[in-house]
């Protein structure tokens, strides 16, 4: 009703697989063929095929059927009139079911993600994908509908786009020698119109999409309302996160109890730092040190396990998964760490110079006796200490029950020492840490 088309052949049948009946129209005076998929009892989405060659003038039989015409397991759309014309349907989806030529209201099955993508900001991420050098491929060849889609640059601006991918109604594209970075992807139904600024509108909302990556990666998502759906991924050094191989060694640098110094200062270049746990997550970072060029932190608490430090100039990117993105640039520096130790150290043709470090366990303090001895009626006993333990005198009758005898006693690092007044009865002393 209220349409200046008129619809003259109308074919109704499930033709994506998902359960839903489906319908098919044609008007020889819109010169049009019309597609509207049904999901769950309502009208999902809709796409307009223009010049179908039907029979005119108007009610003359021009009609639409669907049947599988080649024998392929995929019905084929056909219009007929004065004249029969057949559109051959080359697209299918794994896991569909019926006529194959869907697989169900999500595309062939698997988890749709609904109400997300809208924009660049709400992308749904694809994750790491490779580093430079890699060659990564997208295509949505496992969608039914007919898609576009775009590439752009870390900073918005349109970097490639294609329709009709490999003689299909639908898209797809490969890349290499991407720079490091988060790149995203825009994908619409046609007609689709792209532009710098992350632009991506003019295409209809509510069809369900399946982007490929490397062909063996699909998402599934619906197209937002803003007529696309976006996704984001990372182009980044070591997408595997893998320690670096050929760390310079540092050897063991205590059991983690105290703070561990850092720092480049004395070199003449301008550097950052980083530390990576030993899993490679990255736990601190630093540019310009206490006001210089150079840099340098405190590492305290740490647990056991082997930690590595990567230097570098300015200008460098540091991410987790032992991911450092620096000036392609040499240079020598000196790297101070530990106690009053350094190393020489030079940048290699990447940028990057690595050092590893180990944190051995924590060992709990032991009490170690270093003399016992009787003068002027007194008892007296001396032990070794270490700094900032503390320690404490008890005595006993019974060996089962025991009483603090004075104060806490600070170690030192050096020996302390206890005199106790003999008395007549049987006693029993120790030194404990409590």
């Amino acid at each position: 009703a209220g349409s200046e088309l008129y619809w003259e052949g109308l074919h109704v049948v499930d033709f994506d697989g998902d359960g839903d009946l489906d319908q098919f129209r044609t008007s020889p005076t819109g010169n049009a063929l019309i597609y509207e998929s049904w999901e769950g009892g309502a009208a999902a989405q809709t796409q307009t095929f223009s010049a179908p060659r039907l029979a005119e003038p108007q009610s003359d039989g021009s009609g639409i059927f669907t049947a599988d015409v080649n024998g392929d397991g995929r019905l084929d759309i056909v219009t007929f009139g004065a004249e029969i014309t057949w559109y051959e349907v080359t697209f299918s989806n794994p896991g569909g079911g019926g006529n194959g030529n869907g697989g169900g209201g999500n595309n062939g099955g698997g988890e749709v993600i609904d109400n997300a993508g809208s924009t660049s900001e709400d992308a749904i991420s694809l994750g790491v994908l490779g580093d430079g050098q890699a060659q990564i491929n997208f295509d949505t060849l496992q969608s039914s509908i007919d898609t576009e889609i775009a590439l752009f640059y870390p900073d918005g601006r349109l970097a490639a786009e294609n329709d009709d991918f490999n003689q299909t109604l639908q898209s797809g594209f490969g890349f290499s020698s991407m720079s490091p970075g988060t790149w995203y992807i825009a994908v619409g139904q046609y007609d689709t119109t792209f532009a710098d600024g992350f632009s991506a509108t003019g295409g209809p909302a509510g069809g369900i999409i399946a982007l490929t990556v490397n062909s063996n990666e699909n998402t599934r998502a619906r197209i937002q309302e803003t007529g696309a759906v976006w996704f984001s991924f990372d182009i980044r050094p070591n997408p595997l996160g893998l320690p670096p191989e050929r760390a310079v060694a540092l050897g063991a640098l205590g059991d983690g109890s105290l703070p561990l110094q850092f720092s480049t200062l004395g070199s003449t270049l301008d550097t950052q730092m980083a530390l990576y746990g030993p899993e490679g997550n990255l736990l601190i970072e630093n540019d310009d040190f206490n006001g210089t060029r150079q840099s340098g932190f405190s590492a305290s608490d740490l647990t056991q396990g082997i930690y590595h430090v990567a230097v570098s100039l300015y200008q460098t990117i540091f991410r987790d998964g032992f991911s450092v993105q620096a000036p392609p640039q040499a240079g020598p520096f000196v790297l101070r760490y530990g106690t009053n130790q350094s190393i020489q150290g030079a940048l290699p043709a990447d940028g990057v110079r690595w050092f590893s470090f180990e944190v051995t366990p924590r060992s709990a303090p032991q009490v170690d006796l270093s003399g016992l001895w009787i003068s002027d009626g007194n008892i007296n006993m001396s032990w070794e200490t270490q700094a900032g333990v503390n320690y404490r005198v008890q005595r006993s009758t019974d060996l089962e029950t025991w009483q603090n005898i004075g104060r806490f006693r600070v170690g030192t690092g050096n020996t302390l020492q206890h005199s106790l007044l003999i008395s007549g009865e049987k006693q029993f002393f120790r030194v404990v840490i409590p």
